[in-house]
Formats: structure tokens, C-alpha cells, sequence
């Protein structure tokens, strides 16, 4: 009953009886300790956690999970290397503590620390197909397509049968560094050679693929004819291709199947296509979509951007100034963007200045500068929308300018921003 009402979500419930509990086994703590952890209460998992006598492979592995899932990798790191086996043995481990390394290799590879990751892999005694796949993935998400590439076709040669979600990771690697054929060939084999039957998320990354690479009739053949009905997500990666390639042909297709399909953000395609029509001169069109945008009621997501300073998470909207420090994150953002000005940078005439400066990822890296002025360490940064082409510009050079490794997670895939001034997509994402 403890499971079960914790696995539900029902936690009062479950705690009620737990406390009236004489004797508990572990299977008893294990059940308690997973639900707290599983719907993200941390606080009380992690103190029911310290109140084990001897906490077993389920318990550290919930709580490695929750603890990466929220975002808190150094306490993730923290309780792997306190357990019982720990890192060191990793030679003689037995087959169960597989489990808790996949778990923090995953964690790892999913906040885009590549470093990490490749570490842990490394020293994996035997390492499975989730160990492989989820490095595979790591590679692929981080724009290192032609490493996600090699090192599946080592796993291929290892003797792994790779899975469907394997191919996902492939095909996206494919799709970060523009590798049509490749990617085709990839699809193709999945099918013939491995007897996989494509789900709608390998169809979404195959039409990821050919849109950013321009090929926008063969995307827009793929998702008519692909065995299930298109979802938003396919669309919406023809709409960005149309954008990137300016089809407006295309686009004005995507924007209609994506605002019908996803009416909750219909905003966000209609003010694409808008600023498309802007750009091509279409002053009457773009008008005619901001109309309807205001008349239907529609706001676009707000840009919000999350980073890790020590143990405490800080998070900014563009334009943000409500953070305590709002008045010198604005005075590092002026004197960063006129060293900007000095290596070349000028702002997208299409968007006031102003507007771009208090992005909100900038304002999280300017914060994380003025926090930590002589760290080297790398600064994080999660965003919930992709990020535009000039703070892409602009992050390069605060990279380069900073001389601080700067990591960017949006809705696509992390951004490596070296202190060359150079990124990890390679400018194509």
C-alpha cells in the first residue's frame, strides 16, 4: 500500500502509514524514499534517505534521479560517491550498481557536461546498451554529430544491438551537423537491417534533418506520407527550416498545421511567419497575423533562463529587474556588450538593441560573471526557448571575451560557447 500510494503521488497517504509502521524492512524504506524522490520532494526523501540504517542500490538510484532531474548535479555526484562500492571499485562491481552509473551517466550527459560523461563511460566495467546509448545521446545533443556517429558504429562492432531510441540519438547527431545522407542511410538500415519499425519521433528527427538542411519539399513529402497523423513537432521543424532557409511558402504551410495542432502556442508560429513577411517586405501581411494575434488573445512563451551559482538556482525573464543584483547584472551587460562592440558585434537591426541586451540567458551569464569574476569554471545556463541567432553571437564573444567556457541548454540542444569564441553546433543548429 506505501508503493502503491507513493508511486501515485499520494505522499500523505503513504507517509501515514509509514509512520505507523513498527517494523520496516528496506523494501518499506525503499518505497517511501522513491516516492518523495520521484515527485521531486527532496527535502523529505533526502532526510528519510539519511535515517537508513543501510540505504540499498533502489534508494541511491531514486535519489541520484531526483536530485539530477532538479537540476542539483553536485549532490547527485555527491551520493554516488558514497556509495557503498563506490567509484573505485568500479572493476568488480556487481551487475546491479550498472543501474545507478546508467542513472548518473545519463543525468550527466542530459545537463551537457560531455566531460563527465565520457569519464563515467570510461570507466564502466561492462557497459550496456544504455550506458552506449545514452553517450551516444550526449554527443548528439551537445552538436558533436561526427563523435555520436563513431562512437555508435562502435557499438554496433561491440555486439549491441542498438534500439529504437538509440536511432533517435543517430538521427539527431545527423540532423545537429547537417549529414543528409548519412542520416538517410541511418533511417534506412533501422528498418532493413536491424527490423526496427520507425516511431513518430524518428519521422520528427528525419524532417528535422532535411528542413535544416534546406531540403524543405523532401521534409514536407515525409510528413504527408509518414504512417501516423503529423504532430506539432514535425511541423514545427518545417516552419523553423522555412525560417532558417526563408521559404515562405513553406512557412505559411507550417505556421497554419502548428497553430491548428498546438492551439495553446499558436502565438509562437504566427509571430515567426510575421516577421517573416516583415523581413520580405510584406508590411500588409505581417500586420494582417499580428491582427490576429491580438485578437485571439495570444501571448508567445516568455524567455526564461535558469543558472546554477554554488548551490543556489537564479532565474531571469528578458528585461528582468527583479533580481537583488538588477542594477549591476545592467552595468556588466554595458560593459560587456561594449567590449562586444570593439571585437566587431552589431545588434540585429530587426530587434531594438535594448531588447537583445536583457535577453534573458545574457542576463543569467552576466550575473554568474559578477558572482564568481575569477572562476574558471564553466557557466550554465538553462533556457526554455530556442536561442535567437544574435544571442548566439553575443554568447560567443562573452565567451571569448570572459575568457569562461559558457553551456547553453535550449529547446534544441546545448551550445558549447569555448573561450576561443567558437561554439559546438558549428553555427549550424
Amino acid at each position: 500500500m506505501i508503493a502503491a500510494y507513493a508511486r501515485t503521488g499520494h505522499l500523505d497517504l503513504a507517509r501515514t502509514l509509514f509512520d505507523r509502521m513498527e517494523n520496516r524492512d528496506s523494501v518499506t524504506w525503499n518505497a517511501i524514499v522513491t516516492g518523495y524522490a520521484r515527485h521531486g520532494r527532496l527535502t523529505e526523501a533526502k532526510r528519510l534517505f539519511d535515517e537508513m540504517i543501510v540505504p540499498g542500490v533502489v534508494a541511491y538510484t531514486a535519489m541520484i534521479q531526483a536530485y539530477a532531474q532538479a537540476g542539483h548535479l553536485r549532490g547527485a555526484k555527491k551520493l554516488f560517491d558514497s556509495m557503498p562500492l563506490g567509484r573505485n571499485s568500479m572493476a568488480w562491481m556487481p551487475a546491479w550498481g550498472v543501474a545507478s552509473f546508467n542513472t548518473l551517466l545519463v543525468a550527466m550527459a542530459q545537463s551537457g557536461r560531455i566531460e563527465q560523461s565520457l569519464v563515467l563511460f570510461s570507466g564502466f566495467p561492462e557497459r550496456d546498451l544504455v550506458s552506449w546509448t545514452a553517450m551516444v545521446a550526449a554527443y548528439a545533443h551537445s552538436g558533436y554529430g561526427q563523435r555520436a556517429l563513431e562512437l555508435f558504429r562502435a557499438m554496433v562492432a561491440e555486439g549491441h544491438h542498438p534500439d529504437a531510441i538509440a536511432f533517435v540519438s543517430v538521427l539527431n547527431a545527423c540532423s545537429h551537423i547537417g549529414i543528409v545522407e548519412e542520416g538517410v542511410r541511418c533511417f534506412t538500415a533501422m528498418v532493413a537491417d536491424f527490423g526496427i519499425a520507425p516511431w513518430r519521433d524518428h519521422f520528427s528527427a528525419t524532417v528535422d534533418l532535411f528542413s535544416r538542411a534546406g531540403q524543405l519539399q523532401n521534409a514536407r513529402d515525409l510528413i504527408e506520407t509518414m504512417p501516423f497523423l503529423p504532430d506539432s513537432i514535425a511541423w514545427g521543424a518545417l516552419l523553423a527550416g522555412a525560417r532558417t532557409h526563408r521559404r515562405l511558402e513553406f512557412a505559411e504551410l507550417a505556421a497554419a498545421r502548428v497553430a491548428e495542432l498546438d492551439p495553446e502556442r499558436s502565438a509562437a508560429p504566427l509571430v515567426a511567419l510575421a516577421g517573416m513577411y516583415s523581413a520580405a517586405g510584406r508590411a500588409s501581411d505581417a500586420a494582417r497575423i499580428r491582427d490576429v494575434i491580438r485578437e485571439r488573445g495570444l501571448s508567445k512563451l516568455a524567455g526564461l533562463s535558469c543558472v546554477e551559482i554554488g548551490r543556489s538556482l537564479h532565474r531571469f525573464a528578458a528585461s528582468d529587474s527583479s533580481h537583488p543584483r538588477n542594477e549591476e547584472i545592467r552595468a556588466e551587460l554595458e560593459r560587456i556588450h561594449e567590449l562586444m562592440r570593439e571585437e566587431g558585434y552589431a545588434a540585429d537591426a530587426e530587434v531594438a538593441s535594448e531588447a537583445l541586451k536583457l535577453h534573458s540567458e545574457r542576463m543569467a551569464v552576466a550575473l554568474a560573471l559578477i558572482e564568481e569574476p575569477c572562476s574558471r569554471d564553466t557557466i550554465r545556463v538553462m533556457k526554455n526557448l530556442r536561442v535567437c541567432c544574435d544571442c548566439h553571437t553575443a554568447l560567443k564573444l562573452m565567451a571569448k571575451i570572459s575568457q569562461r567556457r559558457i553551456v547553453v541548454r535550449d529547446t534544441s540542444r546545448f551550445h558549447h560557447f569555448d573561450r576561443d569564441g567558437s561554439c559546438s553546433c558549428g553555427d549550424y543548429w
